[in-house]
């Protein structure tokens, strides 16, 4: 499960923690908001995480630094 995502001089955000509480957890804001930017930060975390284990990086690294909690 998703616990927390710790985003820093990703995209246009300086800095942005959200942690996430179990069951259904929604984004929802104007057009604008950074919730793509979000989804998209999370989905390159997970994409990066899963070539350093097949040792096979098709793109580099994204610019920035994006940390994520999950637990089992």
């Amino acid at each position: 499960m998703l616990q927390e995502i710790h985003i820093e001089n990703y995209a246009v955000i300086d800095q942005l923690s959200v942690e996430f509480g179990p069951g259904l957890n929604l984004l929802s804001g104007e057009t604008g908001s950074g919730k793509s930017i979000l989804v998209d930060a999370l989905g390159r975390r997970a994409y990066w995480t899963v070539s350093i284990m097949l040792v096979e990086c098709v793109r580099p690294p994204p610019e920035g630094e994006v940390a994520v909690t999950v637990s089992a």
